[in-house]
């Protein structure tokens, strides 16, 4: 052998061998990197939805949102039974979402570093990636389920990659609990599993894939018995929302488009894995790797995420099983090493030391949610803002507990869970409500990722608040009949179990009237009917008012096309609205988007005149009327329009 074989051949030993040094590095890094994430540690908005649901099944009144509707307001369910044990001894909101998820983080990256790579050099490439990537540290606390999906993609790839014939069983099983946390995060999992049924096709394979997801199959068959649906009521209110599917794929591109631009270590380094696992890797690595693709054509097909990052997580953490196993050669795995040292230096340290991050989107709809609500929950503003410590429903032991009131929110996390359980959430989102998440969103012009708002059925709210059926619409008044029983009435009845056949079926969607609920206004006033105003405030006629449902708006059309500048609108004070212009029954877009005006909030109660600038774009185009729609969600009602001075020169 020569010396120059030799020399490469102590040079390779060098790299396997564990020294004291590169243990000591690890180790190090393994600290730094969970400093950190401790450091970053946050609760996201909607974890405490979960939470609000967790409160009440620890107090005995179920899995459910609002208590008096059986109604799955949560998307994991294996992380939410997981947050009721923790709640159950911790009694604290806040500490029981940060310690669960941090703790549950601390076992993902132990594994990672400690147990998956082939050398002490691929733990520091890995433990570098993962610390330069803002969707792994973010959501490693939040709240959310992304730890646990995390920690079970690790269990997997250790058992799918440590032997020749991997154990059927234990991958079932796992996979299985991944899709109790999380539905979708199933297509992770099932080349694997494909591969692992084709290799040995026997009956024994099956039976075993079968007994393995026993646990996901009994949630599914309680959920039908309790919530009276398979699956969980987000899924219905994001996924039934009736937004083209074009649209929702460009968004998706919009989300993969924002990572690159904020997070790039995160989608760079996937597809860097995914080719790595392609070329050099086993038909086990080809397999994972085949999974995140088809996790991510998913997380396109839905139009990605509201959060930046969330649905990017679970990748990250598969990028770098596959590159603790990627047999490399040493110039490479050097390489790869310094390019992640980099990185972390480059984009994880700024955020550590100047958290103040800008998390207004740029138009993509796509949040650095950790960010927006860094100063009312991250672990760092305790200090100057400890109220989320003290954050928790009043409860009184001696208290018959009930719902007394009716409230409308947005965002009802937070909000929900201060309220209480006495109060009646109802969500405009559709995320919590179960009426609303099966109407189509009230705007499929005007929308924006994870949040597609419903139009309030006429009499919804008065429904609930007097527990008489006062809906306007009857093919509807009859869909929440039968929906009312489902959620409400006898776990066994007949009559229930009719119903939740006939609302999982195509049958039920006729009761619908999508065309009606897909539009933001509930009336049109036409030309003749608009109250012209001539000089100084006072209308020239009789004022027009309308009285206005929450989340409802007017159409007002005009008398031909104008090329205005300014209108003049009588609004009601004590309110914000948005002003929207249209032309021959479609809102005029500009620039790619629908040209809109938001009319500021200002104090009192009275009918006041406000001026609306119109975009100069939309002027030159053309309008023949204006949508006025009030933006306040805890309100029932508004006088929102009495006159409009059609041009204003």
């Amino acid at each position: 052998m020569s010396a120059k074989s030799d020399t490469q051949t102590d040079s390779d030993k060098m790299i396997q061998t564990d020294s004291r040094s590169l243990l000591i590095a690890v180790a190090a890094a393994t600290a730094l990197l969970l400093a950190v994430v401790a450091v970053r540690a946050w609760g996201a908005d909607d974890a405490f939805i979960t939470l609000r649901t967790v409160d009440n099944f620890v107090h005995g009144f179920g899995l459910r949102y609002n208590l008096d509707e059986r109604v799955q307001a949560f998307t994991h369910p294996l992380w939410a039974l997981l947050l009721s044990a923790v709640y159950t001894v911790v009694r604290s909101a806040y500490w029981t979402l940060l310690g669960t998820s941090f703790l549950t983080s601390c076992c993902v990256v132990f594994l990672l570093a400690w147990r998956l790579p082939v050398s002490r050099l691929h733990a520091l490439m890995v433990l570098g990636i993962l610390g330069s990537s803002q969707a792994f540290v973010d959501y490693s606390t939040s709240g959310l389920e992304n730890p646990l999906t995390h920690l079970l993609v690790v269990l997997f790839a250790l058992r799918l990659l440590d032997r020749k014939s991997p154990p059927v069983f234990d991958l079932a099983l796992i996979a299985a609990l991944a899709t109790f946390n999380r539905m979708d995060t199933l297509l992770i999992f099932l080349p694997a599993l494909a591969l692992v049924l084709w290799r040995q096709r026997s009956w024994r394979t099956v039976g075993e894939i079968g007994v393995g997801f026993l646990p996901f199959f009994l949630w599914e068959a309680f959920s039908v018995v309790y919530y009276g649906f398979p699956f969980p009521n987000t899924a219905y209110a994001k996924l039934g929302a009736g937004i083209p599917r074009t649209d929702l794929m460009r968004q998706g591109l919009v989300y993969l488009q924002d990572s690159l631009a904020n997070d790039p270590v995160t989608v760079t380094v996937f597809g860097l894995a995914v080719g790595i696992a392609f070329v050099r890797g086993s038909q086990w690595e080809r397999s994972l790797a085949s999974g995140g693709l088809l996790y991510l054509a998913y997380v396109v097909n839905v139009g990605g995420d509201f959060m930046r990052g969330r649905f990017l997580s679970p990748l990250i953490v598969l990028a770098v099983v596959l590159l603790a196993r990627a047999q490399l050669p040493r110039r490479s795995r050097v390489g790869v090493l310094m390019l992640s040292l980099v990185a972390g230096l480059g984009f994880t340290w700024p955020r550590v030391l100047h958290p103040a991050v800008d998390h207004e989107p740029s138009g993509s709809g796509v949040f650095d949610e950790r960010a927006f609500y860094r100063d009312v929950t991250a672990i760092t503003s305790l200090r100057e803002n400890p109220w989320v410590l003290k954050l928790g429903p009043r409860w009184e032991e001696t208290d018959v507990v009930r719902v007394r009131s009716v409230r409308l929110g947005g965002a009802i996390g937070l909000a929900g869970f201060e309220w209480g359980p006495e109060v009646h959430v109802v969500d405009i989102l559709g995320l919590a409500d179960p009426l609303l998440a099966r109407l189509p969103t009230q705007d499929r012009h005007a929308w924006r990722i994870g949040h597609f708002e419903r139009k309030l059925p006429l009499g919804y709210l008065e429904t609930l608040r007097t527990g008489t059926d006062q809906i306007v619409d009857p093919q509807l008044a009859e869909y929440y009949q039968r929906l009312e029983r489902v959620i409400g009435g006898a776990l066994w009845s007949r009559s229930r179990w009719r119903d939740i056949v006939f609302l999982n079926s195509g049958d039920a969607k006729r009761l619908i009237d999508v065309a009606e609920f897909s539009k933001p206004y509930s009336w049109v006033v036409p030309a003749a009917t608009v109250v012209k105003r001539s000089t100084g405030t006072t209308p020239a006629a009789d004022p027009v008012s309308f009285a206005l449902p929450a989340r409802n708006g007017i159409l007002l059309q005009f008398d031909g096309t104008l090329h205005c500048a300014a209108v003049d609108l009588g609004l009601a004070a004590g309110a914000r609205y948005r002003v929207t212009y249209y032309a021959s029954g479609e809102p005029v877009v500009t620039a790619g988007r629908k040209a809109h005006y938001l009319v500021p909030y200002w104090p009192g109660g009275d009918i006041q005149a406000h001026r609306v600038e119109v975009p100069e774009e939309v002027a030159i185009r053309g309008y023949d009327a204006v949508l006025v729609f009030p933006i306040v969600a805890n309100e029932s009602s508004h006088h929102a329009f009495v006159w409009v001075d059609a041009c204003v020169e």
